[in-house]
């Protein structure tokens, strides 16, 4: 349920986000002196470096979820097949 909702609440959350928050640090901000040169220019950089940041995060939480015990728990449970699983053969 969570899944559904999520890319409509990430639309209108991040939309504003960088309206008033990356597009103007990008163009009229400190992040034109700062680090503009790495992202081009223009007001699409401001759109450019949420893309980054929003990327350096989703790697962040990946790597904080693959220490968690849960997920080394459901990896050691789908690498080995159960016993009580039997394949179909392939029938030409």
């Amino acid at each position: 349920m969570f899944v559904t909702y999520g890319p409509p609440i990430t639309a209108f959350v991040i939309g504003p986000v960088a309206h008033f928050v990356f597009i103007p640090f990008m163009t009229t901000g400190a992040g034109v002196d700062l680090i503009g040169g790495w992202f081009g220019t223009g007001p699409d950089r401001g759109l450019a470096l949420l893309f980054t940041v929003a990327g350096l995060v989703g790697l962040g939480v990946t790597l904080l979820a693959m220490r968690s015990r849960s997920y080394r728990l459901l990896s050691r449970h789908t690498a080995s097949p159960s016993s009580d699983c039997e394949v179909a053969p392939v029938s030409a």
